[in-house]
């Protein structure tokens, strides 16, 4: 899938909570990718957390990314960015490529990006 999740490996669960392991979010849009790994515990009829995140890798067709970042937002949302070191298709020097996880109430959990 060019968007999404995938990976999880139930560690541990019970009817009110889960715990899921080796998670991998990523963003492919063609000439980028990027993704992280993460854990996350999920809670029956509540908002779910991300427990741990880390391995961030991309890739980029033509370009250079540096600076790259990993920065928790809230206990559900963990975003992964990287600066443009190199001019390319019309992006200036400096712009900031993002992708992130948001997990939600239950086993929601999803990607977004710019």
């Amino acid at each position: 899938a060019p968007m999404g999740i995938s990976g999880c490996q139930l560690t541990s669960s019970s009817s009110y909570h889960a715990s899921y392991r080796n998670c991998y979010g990523e963003v492919n849009k063609g000439i980028i990718g990027m993704g992280f790994h993460l854990d996350r515990d999920t809670y029956s009829g509540g908002l779910g957390r991300i427990t741990n995140y880390y391995g961030a890798n991309h890739w980029i067709v033509g370009g250079a990314l540096g600076g790259h970042r990993l920065e928790r937002f809230t206990q559900q949302k963990v975003r992964y960015s990287a600066d443009l070191n190199v001019a390319w298709k019309g992006f200036p020097v400096g712009w900031v490529a993002w992708m992130e996880v948001t997990v939600g109430n239950g086993h929601d959990i999803w990607t977004n990006n710019n």
